[in-house]
């Protein structure tokens, strides 16, 4: 249990060294390539509060963590969790540079102002979902079983578990559309 325990802050971190590289990433790319009209576009409505329906946004909040949830279920599953958390931040470096070089200072403020807090707000249960993930592989794939029974046991446990984050998924991803509702971006963003 103790393993468990210290290993949870190390994933955290692993999966925050994973964001940041790609928000450095994505600022890279921005900065390199020419103005490409679909890497832009894609990367705003990833990232940028949308003017859509509420099923249209939930859906677009919950998808990653829907996915991070289904990765826990295979052997490979850390890295790809890591890589989603890379892609991730891309879409937030990128759109973050963009918005920095077309505008300034004031694209700077605007960012930080309107975007940040909900960014925050969808990016929470994202980490705190990947960080379960990973240790539900870890758990499963990673540590030798001798009985069936401690098996069986432990299948329950882990059903239970992925049940109540994805409630607590559902949730917070809830009042992150309900927050995205009542975001007015100014038009510096969508240029």
């Amino acid at each position: 249990m103790k393993k468990n325990k210290s290993t949870c802050p190390v994933i955290f971190m692993i999966i925050c060294i994973c964001f940041i590289t790609g928000i450095i990433a994505g600022s890279l790319a921005e900065v390199l390539t020419e103005n490409s009209f679909f890497i832009h576009n894609t990367a705003a409505n990833e990232i940028l509060p949308q003017k859509c329906s509420f099923y249209i946004m939930f859906i677009k909040n919950i998808k990653f963590g829907i996915i991070l949830l289904a990765l826990s279920f295979i052997s490979i599953g850390i890295p790809l969790i890591m890589s989603i958390f890379v892609l991730n931040g891309i879409f937030y470096g990128y759109v973050f540079s963009y918005i920095i070089s077309a505008n300034g200072f004031n694209g700077f403020k605007e960012f930080i102002v309107n975007v940040l807090p909900y960014s925050v707000i969808r990016l929470t249960p994202l980490i705190f979902t990947g960080c379960f993930s990973s240790m539900l592989i870890m758990r499963r794939f990673f540590k030798e079983h001798s009985s069936k029974a401690y098996l069986k046991r432990e299948s329950e446990k882990t059903k239970l578990e992925i049940a109540i984050v994805f409630f607590a998924l559902c949730i917070i991803v809830f009042i992150s559309c309900t927050f995205e509702m009542k975001i007015n971006l100014p038009s510096v963003f969508y240029q």
